[in-house]
């Protein structure tokens, strides 16, 4: 597999507040196809000579410029489009490891070529493994971040917004390195115009420990359908024990229901009805000396987001 040197270390980027963090991780299966959409958009003359060689070296250079170390195979080049696998980030520990992807060009667009903008048609990512930091509220991407930083830049205003691909990702690993430990998730996700329609996922056995924190637990299921303008959530979580200075649980379920508005979650706007179901159940429930069995708790939420603007 060829690959470049990694370029010279950069300087530290100044943390994220959290607010930005949580929207960079609910669009995370967006910037994880970035990474390779962009070195294809940036490298499609390519294409046109099908050779497969020429790609990677021309990708490889790429995120060597953004001071990403990067390994891609290319397995098949053409007008049509191309396939491969890419990792980004340090090779004993990537950032990223794309197992094998698919992209197709739309057709009848023109003939890509240097900042054109090749029409990119569908994108499928198999067995994707992402690997992302989370510490004092912040959520960093680690050596992908200067990369991170350039996709998320305005496009050009006089070339109008690029048409988004339909993608699919296939059995994706995301880890989150918390301060108390990993969290891990497999999902599975199809997106069209840059708007989910579908997730599948689920969260993987998890031990958290910290200062005054004990949890446990088997993970659960999580699962998101979008329709008729609304992403609705159901997820469940199975907790093991949970101890810290204010409550105990031992042998619990947490359980959730949720109907947003979608697809503008960040903008308000009248008559959007939100709802939330949630409920705990647990054999054993305390508090200090406090303590109660089989335990059950359900909350219930309906409301709509009102429009701020003028």
């Amino acid at each position: 597999m060829s690959r470049l040197p990694a370029a010279a270390p950069r300087k530290p980027i100044p943390a994220t507040p959290m607010r930005l963090a949580l929207r960079r991780l609910a669009s995370l299966a967006l910037d994880m196809l970035a990474f390779s959409l962009t070195a294809v958009a940036v490298t499609g003359f390519v294409i046109s000579l099908g050779r497969r060689e020429f790609a990677r070296d021309l990708i490889l250079l790429y995120f060597q410029e953004h001071g990403i170390d990067a390994e891609v195979e290319i397995d098949q080049v053409n007008v049509a489009g191309l396939s491969g696998s890419l990792r980004l980030g340090p090779a004993y520990h990537p950032d990223l490891d794309i197992e094998k992807f698919e992209i197709t060009f739309a057709k009848g667009s023109a003939s890509p070529s240097p900042g054109s903008g090749q029409m990119i048609d569908t994108v499928h990512l198999v067995r994707p493994r992402i690997g992302l930091i989370l510490q004092n509220g912040h959520l960093d991407f680690a050596s992908l971040d200067p990369l991170i930083n350039v996709l998320s830049q305005p496009g050009d205003k006089a070339q109008g917004p690029m048409p988004q691909p339909d993608i699919r990702v296939d059995g994706a690993l995301v880890t989150l390195q918390t301060e108390n430990g990993p969290l891990t998730v497999r999902l599975s996700a199809a997106l069209k115009g840059a708007q989910l329609l579908s997730l599948d996922g689920q969260i993987q056995p998890f031990s958290l420990t910290g200062e005054g924190l004990l949890l446990t637990g088997s993970g659960g299921p999580v699962r998101a359908r979008a329709s008729a303008g609304a992403l609705k959530l159901v997820a469940s979580l199975g907790i093991a024990e949970l101890v810290n200075d204010r409550l105990g649980l031992e042998d619990a379920k947490l359980g959730l229901e949720a109907s947003l508005p979608y697809p503008a979650l960040n903008v308000a706007r009248a008559d959007q009805k939100l709802q939330v179901r949630a409920g705990l159940k647990s054999n054993v429930v305390s508090r200090g000396a406090w303590v109660a069995q089989d335990a059950e708790v359900n909350l219930r939420f309906d409301g709509q987001l009102e429009s701020q603007g003028k």
